[in-house]
């Protein structure tokens, strides 16, 4: 029997994080040109599979029957793991498609949004969903907790790329991080919080009018946001000057924090330029998106 293929888009938070906790809205990005591919075919002789995908195999297996564990699969990745990129997101929402091909037995994507927050729940033992939702359907994602997900269409006009700080995202010590600091300073954390309620919904608004320059504006205020809870590094803010100087409009970190990835906001006619010029300080580009 050939192998199955299939392959998952990895992601990135445009707004929102880590206030998405305490009620604040977070917008999320599929990036298409960035993705992880898993192959599976059976076999009598199955390898000692690693936890996590030993114990996504057997969730297939409980949903759709099949030869769950035993199964050859190999992965190929372009999205770093740890990097705020929804790396093991990715690997539960395109286990699922190729396990159900293997078995011919198709699911629908709200199908698959399931098994892969079950997945998801053993990676990350409490999961937003919100690296899921936005993966599964790989539309752009306006996420509140414990809301209905609402998916945006962006106007053309908006192009980011993205960047490697070259160090992985602590995201548990940021998250700690945050919560010390939300205990300590309860009423500045609170202004902060409704001033990143505002920033994601005028995020939202750019992105749907397409325009980079109110993006960047609203991106370096989130930024801004973020710094001031502490999520940020000496190494993640000369990434975001070096942008600027570089001609981004508008940058910041995503995801965790503590490292990890730098947005760089511009236009689509501007994009090859900034990317050309960023290259020149050697700065590794992971991909690039453009509404």
């Amino acid at each position: 029997m050939e192998p199955i293929s299939a392959s998952a888009a990895s992601k990135i938070i445009l707004a929102g994080e880590h206030f998405v906790v305490n009620g604040c809205p977070a917008i999320a990005l599929p990036l298409p040109n960035c993705r992880l591919s898993v192959q599976i075919s059976p076999t009598t002789n199955p390898p000692t599979h690693p936890p996590l995908i030993h114990a996504a195999l057997e969730i297939c297996q409980k949903h759709l029957g099949g030869p769950g564990t035993s199964l050859h699969l190999h992965i190929h990745s372009q999205i770093p793991q740890a990097f705020g990129m929804g790396s093991s997101a990715a690997l539960s929402v395109a286990i699922p498609r190729a396990y159900s091909q293997l078995v011919q037995k198709p699911l629908s994507t709200s199908q698959i949004l399931k098994i892969s927050m079950e997945i998801e729940q053993i990676a990350h033992g409490t999961a937003s969903g919100i690296d899921s939702t936005t993966i599964t359907y790989e539309q752009p994602l306006y996420f509140l907790k414990n809301q209905p997900p609402q998916f945006l269409q962006p106007a053309p006009g908006i192009a980011l790329a993205i960047l490697s700080s070259q160090t992985p995202s602590k995201t548990k010590q940021m998250v700690n991080a945050v919560q010390n600091f939300r205990r300590q300073h309860p009423h500045t954390y609170n202004q902060l919080l409704q001033q990143a309620k505002t920033c994601v919904e005028q995020t939202k608004n750019a992105l749907l009018k397409g325009d980079p320059n109110t993006l960047a504006q609203w991106t370096n205020h989130n930024q801004n946001l973020l710094q001031q809870i502490g999520v940020h590094t000496p190494k993640t803010q000369q990434l975001i000057q070096l942008a600027l100087q570089c001609g981004a409009l508008g940058a910041k970190t995503s995801g965790g924090g503590g490292g990890g990835i730098v947005l760089a906001i511009t236009s689509p006619p501007k994009l090859s330029h900034l990317c050309q010029q960023l290259q020149k300080y050697h700065i590794p580009i992971l991909s690039t998106l453009s509404t």
